[in-house]
């Protein structure tokens, strides 16, 4: 009974204490041998147990010593490789490697010309010497990282398209972009130091309503301004940032849409009004014939002229979105000139029609209704503006690859300052002549397009009180017009 129960005592320390000692021996005789990459691993929870993990502990220690070192011989080979063999026998060198926060920055490397044992307090210095100029390396790295963050970020503020303004916590200018001072005037050395109030005035006619900057030389610009406080890490107010943007397009187009709006309303309300007096009368009263003809007259042209003005208005609408297209074909352009003038010849009792036209006249390409459309156009305002009578004469010669044609009035003309936009849309010269004609200010706009688009060009030159001339070309052959995108 004693014997068998030695026995299972034998059999238990065997497997307790014998096979973790020979495990931990084991491990141990490989890390005599140089094996790092072994780990250490001994599941007991006894004495050794806790040696086998300062085992693991030393054993990781020392690989990553060794893989230092391994990286160290490595650049001392790339050093020493730089300099010849017979060099390195004659010389004693030191390498310390340049580590900050675990990067590796560089290596310092000392030479000596003959050899040099180092003691532990020159190693001590080299250590020091090397964290110290590892340090500073590491704050010169981040300087220039921080300078060329800034110089990008220089470059951005420069280059943005809309103005930008920097203020310090007074008021003063510190910085200001390319943009700002073309819209200013003022170069940023003037400016720096300046109250803002002074670099950047603003005004307006009302309060809430449209801001203008005034530049420096006193011009008038409309803009949009943003501005915001600038902050620093401990939320203190430092400086400000205001944004400029030119709104000059913007303003023009809200203009614009309020001239469209005006201008319709009017020139809907005026044939509207004929329209509804007019039909009223044939409806609520008895009248002669003759006076129900005469008001069925008034309404067939008031109703026209609310179709010329609906189609200008479309016309316009397809030629800014692109789908106006044209039907180029070959036209006798003498018979187009005629067939446009007999009915102005009919109505037109204070005018005379004239043509001028060449015995001989090359075919010319265009579309045969926007052509007729340009001249309509054109002879229409002649006798419009001329209201007292007079002479218009429509005269075609050639030029080179291209008919050039001249409508000619008397009427009543135009200054250089008139002429300034009128092919603009909606312009028309504010005078007390021209309000009392009518119009949507749209009829120019679109002959000068119509004739662009047919690859020709369309000026003016009037004289006050004497009188107006127009001038328009068109293309002989089809590739003028094909070049024109159409």
């Amino acid at each position: 009974m004693m014997l068998a129960a030695l026995v299972l005592l034998a059999v238990w320390l065997r497997r307790a204490v014998g096979a973790p000692a020979d495990a931990l021996r084991s491990a141990s005789g490989r890390l005599a041998g140089g094996d790092l990459e072994t780990p250490v691993t001994l599941s007991v929870d006894n004495e050794l147990g806790a040696v086998a993990s300062d085992l693991e502990t030393m054993r990781r220690r020392l690989a990553g010593r060794m893989e230092a070192l391994e990286r160290l011989r490595h650049l001392s080979a790339q050093v020493v490789g730089a300099t010849s063999l017979q060099r390195l026998t004659e010389v004693a060198l030191a390498l310390v490697p340049l580590l900050s926060r675990g990067r590796f920055l560089g290596l310092l490397a000392l030479c000596w010309t003959e050899r040099h044992q180092l003691d532990r307090e020159q190693e001590a210095l080299l250590g020091l010497a090397g964290n110290q100029i590892a340090g500073a390396l590491e704050a010169a790295l981040r300087l220039e990282e921080a300078e060329r963050a800034a110089g990008e970020a220089r470059a951005v503020f420069y280059a943005i398209a809309d103005g930008v303004l920097l203020t310090d916590p007074f008021g003063r200018v510190t910085a200001m972009n390319r943009a700002l001072e073309a819209l200013t005037g003022w170069t940023e050395t003037d400016a720096r130091g300046r109250p803002y109030a002074e670099v950047l005035p603003i005004a307006t006619d009302q309060v809430g309503g449209p801001a203008d900057l005034v530049s420096r030389y006193g011009r008038r610009v409309p803009v949009a301004v943003s501005s915001a406080p600038i902050f620093d890490a401990r939320g203190r107010v430092v400086g400000g940032v205001d944004v400029i943007r030119d709104v000059s397009r913007e303003r023009e187009i809200d203009e614009v849409k309020s001239a469209l709006i005006s201008t319709v309303s009017h020139e809907l309300r005026t044939p509207l009004t004929l329209i509804h007096g007019f039909a009223e009368l044939l409806v609520l009263r008895d009248m002669p014939v003759e006076r129900q003809r005469s008001s069925a007259v008034e309404i067939l042209d008031a109703s026209r002229r609310l179709a010329r003005l609906i189609d200008d208005l479309l016309s316009v609408s397809r030629m800014e979105s692109g789908r106006l297209v044209l039907d180029p074909r070959p036209l006798d352009l003498a018979s187009v000139v005629e067939r446009i003038l007999s009915p102005f010849r009919a109505m037109a009792a204070k005018h005379t029609l004239r043509t001028k036209l060449p015995g001989s006249l090359p075919v010319v390409w265009g579309d045969p209704d926007k052509v007729e459309q340009i001249l309509t156009n054109l002879v229409g305002n002649a006798i419009k503006y001329s209201p007292g009578g007079g002479e218009v004469l429509v005269t075609v010669d050639q030029d080179g690859d291209t008919v050039q044609v001249s409508v000619r009035d008397q009427g009543i003309g135009m200054s250089p300052r008139d002429m300034g936009q009128l092919f603009e849309k909606f312009y028309r010269v504010d005078r007390e002549e021209v309000r009392r004609t009518g119009g949507t200010g749209l009829g120019l706009y679109i002959t000068k397009r119509l004739v662009e688009m047919h690859g020709g060009r369309l000026w003016a030159e009037s004289w006050p009180g004497v009188g107006s001339v127009f001038r328009f070309t068109l293309p002989t052959t089809s590739d003028e017009l094909a070049g024109s995108g159409r």
